[in-house]
């Protein structure tokens, strides 16, 4: 999944429609990931910021939504709450979808039989093939790495 790529259809697709509501929202986006982009180009990085640098932007702005959300229904204030929910759903659809438990569990043990893993010594080439195979934010790694370490063991 590329975050850069979603949120930029996003985009695309609420300024056709011109949803009102929407676009703020994902023009915020866009300008923190451009202000991210061009401090990592005065350091030399070429290509801007990474998939896991534009996650951890869209967690950042889903907490700050969710403490709004809290502070605005404590104070009975429905509408700016409404607009916190609706923040808050459209920064979710552009997360990626989240690993159930058993999900990893199943990705796990396919990795473990693809790479043909058999003891503890194998745990960093399983680890880094999941890496590989599921983004960040995808797939719980701690969870993951327990899970690995139990069926190796």
């Amino acid at each position: 999944m590329n975050l850069r790529k979603n949120i930029a259809e996003a985009y695309h697709r609420a300024q056709i429609e011109d949803t009102k509501d929407v676009l703020p929202v994902l023009r915020l986006i866009n300008t923190v990931i451009v202000d991210r982009d061009k401090r990592a180009r005065e350091e030399g990085n070429v290509e801007g910021v990474s998939d896991r640098v534009i996650f951890e932007v869209l967690v950042k702005m889903l907490e700050q939504r969710k403490m709004n959300f809290k502070s605005h229904e404590e104070k009975h204030e429905t509408d700016e709450a409404d607009q916190e929910t609706a923040e808050i759903k459209l920064i979710q659809g552009l997360l990626p979808r989240k690993l159930t438990e058993i999900e990893t569990i199943q990705a796990v043990d396919r990795t473990i039989k693809a790479l043909k893993a058999t003891g503890v010594r194998d745990k960093g080439r399983v680890m880094a093939t999941l890496r590989k195979n599921y983004n960040w934010g995808q797939m719980d790694f701690q969870f993951a790495n327990s899970h690995l370490v139990k069926k190796l063991c």
